[in-house]
């Protein structure tokens, strides 16, 4: 695995029991936000760890969350069929 962002920005993170980044995804993490978060097409995944994991699907140009959902693989589906 390589160096992320999310290493840097949320350095308490379990970041190892998370999911990959994706190929072509970017690492968007920023200590700012309250989780750290994976972007691709336009959306914005905030990754929430509370005994699960939890993705939170914005849309980068307004703001609004467009999908919830505790599984990764519905997530990644969603972001890589969304046109922007």
């Amino acid at each position: 695995m390589t160096q992320r962002r999310i290493f840097k920005e949320f350095p308490d993170f379990p970041i190892m029991a998370a999911p990959e980044l994706p190929d072509g995804w970017d690492d968007t993490s920023w200590h700012n936000d309250e989780s750290p978060s994976y972007s691709h097409n336009g959306l914005q995944v905030f990754i929430i760890a509370d005994g699960e994991f939890r993705y939170v699907i914005m849309d980068v140009e307004d703001g609004e969350t467009v999908l919830m959902t505790n599984n990764w693989k519905d997530c990644m589906v969603y972001v890589n069929s969304y046109w922007t």
